[in-house]
């Protein structure tokens, strides 16, 4: 997929994480369960659907439906869901990514309108293009696309919440980075600033690392025929190895 990769660590704010995730699969509930109602009640003469001249449902019919729903709304949720806090038109997708999308939703659409009549697992199930309203399908798509910007609309608004209050420390979390590049944060702990690089942490902090290094190094004394301890096999700070890969 098209993506920035981040410079730094990812930092994982699970309760954002858990808070977000809540907010896509709870629009997406809501809206199967919206279509489910709206199916069941299609017999009924004031109803949505039957005014649209696309009720009197079957049990296999609704069956069909909500395969069809939940195939495309889960679908959309993966192209709301990796934009982060921008719109799903923010960052257009990959063309692997459009191509296995397009792919499997066209799938779910043939196998929901050309499924033959029959019980699977003692549960009927009709093709939407065996039985009238022919149209079911199409009813059923513009539905989750119409969900999709609602779902889309609430991810948006959390995120902008989440960040003008804090909430969770969502604004420190994505500030932490910046620590790493700020010798007083340092102390003594070189475990810490290596997983960043040294050459993403700024001579100030390569700087801060070569005086702790000196600090730790074992003293030599001055006495006459003192041994002096051996650093054989020691590498000055600038040389130690990095996990962005190569010697600094």
């Amino acid at each position: 997929d098209n993506v920035k990769p981040s410079k730094y660590p990812n930092v994982w704010n699970l309760p954002v994480l858990f808070t977000v995730s809540s907010v896509l699969a709870g629009v997406a509930l809501a809206s199967s369960l919206i279509i489910l109602y709206m199916c069941l009640n299609s017999w009924d003469h004031g109803s949505l659907l039957y005014r649209m001249n696309i009720g009197e449902l079957s049990y296999g019919q609704i069956t069909t439906v909500m395969y069809l729903k939940v195939s495309i709304s889960d679908f959309l949720t993966l192209f709301s869901a990796r934009t982060n806090d921008g719109f799903f038109w923010s960052s257009m997708p990959s063309p692997i990514l459009l191509g296995a999308a397009g792919l499997s939703l066209t799938l779910s659409t043939i196998l929901a309108c050309a499924w033959p009549t029959s019980d699977v697992d003692n549960q009927s199930v009709v093709g939407l293009a065996n039985r009238n309203p022919k149209t079911l399908a199409l009813f059923v798509w513009i539905y989750c696309l119409l969900w999709w910007f609602v779902q889309d609309f609430f991810k948006v608004v959390v995120y902008w919440y989440l960040k003008r209050y804090n909430i969770f420390g969502i604004n420190d979390s994505l500030k932490l980075s910046e620590g790493f590049a700020d010798p007083n944060t340092i102390h003594d702990d070189l475990s810490r600033p290596l997983l960043l690089g040294l050459e993403e942490v700024g001579p100030a902090v390569r700087n801060a690392l070569h005086q702790s290094h000196h600090a730790h190094m074992p003293q030599s004394s001055s006495r006459p025929g003192s041994r002096q301890p051996s650093v054989e096999g020691v590498r000055p700070p600038s040389m130690h190895r990095v996990p962005t890969g190569g010697y600094h």
